[in-house]
């Protein structure tokens, strides 16, 4: 399933630029986050120094994610990710390692760290279970049920999942918005009134978010065939390993290697 972020000259929720600009709303930034933990956050900080995403459009350096924190000192980085571009786990570490070093003084006791929550909204299924939800905490590998107290969770959200059944209402109603455009519920309609008033101020101001859309487009795309590419040559490289392996054997010989699976010479004496 293919989720879309430009629609009939419409920049969608689940483009980054778009879903950046409407976080800056509470309301809307507060919603999202409920439904995603399941639970209400009376209050939202943003931090110091914040600026609108429309200021930044023009800086090639901008982070498109969303940074804040709650009533009672709990952090959040929100992302929304259409592509996979690979590494998206390790960009979890990171960010948790970024929210830790925000404004944390050195020799702060380690009982004063916030519980913290990096958030992917994505648009395709990273682990491939078909799950709308994937929340990690660090386990011990020895005894599964002891959770490491660590406060840092990470839950990737699945928008191409067909198991919305399996949620809260409200959640599925929010996915099947960003994925499908289904206006379900009082929310999914404020956030759809919200984008579609972000496309008409767009366009009279000259489009800004959408020309940024197409070209962060233009990038993924040649950023995944960067990684199909990447793949490919991985896959080639295992794959000559084992025949310079059956040619050390006696099973294969050279000449087989290079004529009929497409090796040269000197890839192949390279490793023998």
């Amino acid at each position: 399933m293919e989720i879309k972020n430009i629609r009939d000259d419409k920049v969608l929720i689940t483009s980054d630029t778009m879903f950046a600009y409407i976080m800056q709303d509470e309301e809307i930034c507060k919603g999202i986050v409920e439904r995603i933990l399941g639970r209400e956050i009376n209050k939202i900080n943003y931090p110091e120094g914040h600026k609108e995403i429309r200021e930044l459009l023009t800086d090639k350096s901008v982070i498109l994610d969303v940074y804040f924190t709650d009533e009672e000192g709990v952090k959040y980085n929100v992302e929304m990710q259409r592509a996979n571009v690979g590494n998206i786990p390790k960009r979890s570490r990171y960010y948790h390692s970024k929210i830790d070093s925000l404004k944390t003084k050195i020799g702060t006791p380690y009982n004063k760290l916030e519980k913290s929550y990096v958030i992917f909204i994505c648009g395709f299924d990273l682990f491939k279970k078909d799950k709308p939800l994937y929340t990690f905490r660090k386990t011990c590998l020895e005894e599964p049920e002891l959770i490491l107290q660590d406060d840092q969770i990470t839950i990737f959200v699945n928008l191409t999942s067909m198991e919305l059944d399996s949620v809260d209402i409200s959640l599925k109603n929010m996915i099947l918005y960003m994925r499908e455009e289904v206006l379900n519920d009082d929310f999914t309609r404020l956030l759809d009134s919200k984008v579609e008033e972000a496309n008409i101020k767009d366009k009279a101001e000259g489009g800004n978010l959408m020309t940024l859309e197409e070209k962060i487009n233009e990038e993924l795309k040649q950023k995944e065939e960067e990684t199909r590419e990447e793949v490919k040559a991985e896959e080639r490289m295992n794959f000559l390993v084992k025949v310079v392996n059956s040619i050390k054997k006696g099973t294969l010989s050279k000449e087989v290697a290079i004529e009929e699976l497409g090796f040269t010479e000197e890839e192949i004496n390279k490793f023998l």
